[in-house]
């Protein structure tokens, strides 16, 4: 066989290799990737389960029972507790979104403003005119006979004096009154607030006017002697002849057989007197500016005193 003829036996014998080793090829191929690919779904790749984060779970439903379920309360009115607790401190509940209203400290404050306006006005120039501190029984019946004897200035004199010691004591009284409101238990609070005009102050005078005057009275000594009240009070007595240590001469026994008149004792306790007389003026002129509280809104200088007037004015 020629050599022409052999390289022609060897083309076609590698052709026909070639033609079946092809198919071959493509179907080993597309067998590989048929199994690859689920494989690849089941598992994603390393960088997609860092970065994707996992869902989160359900919420369990939240199941409740007939017991526990809560009732449906309004939120703007008070609550029992709040009741209860008002009516022991003497405090209102608050209306729908609004604070507590506390009774008790309204009264102490109304009293506190009606006191200071009241002390400012009688600790004045002036103070005691529109309150003037009469003079004593005893000593104001001698009028008619020291005016005879010319000597009636002496009652004047007296009358100035003691009208001045009370106005000297009653510009330093406010600590004592203050803090004498500040500690008092009220009791029946509504009551004082749907009351008369001065129902605050006569409260306090009642309750409270004992105290103030003891803690008050060395004050009162004090401005009665610096006056000159007591010693105004002296001359009266010598004027009438009147001895020391109370002792009457035949001419007092005289003019009271006589007259009728009791002449002043020299042992009267004129400081008890401007005390007594000084309180009268206080809680008076407290009382006229409590009626200015409850009856003019310009006159309410706070607002727990506006919004209490208000709720309670008649």
């Amino acid at each position: 066989m020629a050599a022409r003829d052999l390289a022609k036996i060897r083309h076609a014998s590698g052709m026909d290799l070639l033609k079946l080793a092809l198919p071959c090829a493509i179907f080993t191929l597309l067998l590989g990737c048929s199994r690859s690919e689920p494989e690849k779904a089941a598992t994603p790749p390393t960088s997609a389960v860092t970065s994707t984060p996992a869902a989160a779970a359900p919420a369990a439903p939240v199941t409740t029972s007939p017991a526990e379920t809560k009732p449906v309360v309004d939120s703007h009115l008070p609550s029992p507790t709040a009741l209860v607790t008002a009516a022991s401190s003497g405090a209102t509940p608050a209306p729908a979104g609004g604070p507590a209203l506390d009774l008790s400290s309204g009264v102490k404050e109304a009293l506190e403003v009606a006191g200071n306006r009241a002390v400012e006005e009688l600790s004045g120039p002036n103070g005691f005119q529109k309150n003037l501190i009469p003079l004593p029984a005893t000593v104001e019946k001698t009028r008619p006979y020291l005016k005879a004897a010319g000597k009636e200035e002496l009652l004047t004199q007296f009358s100035t004096a003691i009208n001045s010691a009370a106005a000297n004591a009653i510009k330093q009284s406010p600590e004592v009154l203050n803090s004498t409101v500040r500690s008092m238990q009220l009791s029946d609070v509504t009551t004082l607030w749907q009351g008369q005009s001065d129902a605050f102050t006569r409260y306090l005078e009642k309750n409270a006017r004992t105290t103030i005057v003891e803690r008050m009275m060395p004050t009162i000594k004090a401005a009665t002697e610096a006056s000159g009240a007591t010693q105004a009070f002296k001359q009266i007595n010598a004027s009438l002849g009147q001895k020391a240590g109370g002792l009457l001469t035949g001419f007092q026994a005289g003019f009271q057989a006589a007259t009728g008149v009791e002449l002043p004792n020299a042992n009267f306790d004129l400081d008890a007197y401007v005390a007594d007389q000084a309180m009268n003026g206080l809680f008076n002129t407290m009382a006229v500016e409590e009626k200015k509280l409850r009856e003019n809104p310009s006159a309410r200088s706070s607002q727990l005193l506006k919004t209490l007037f208000s709720r309670f004015q008649k």
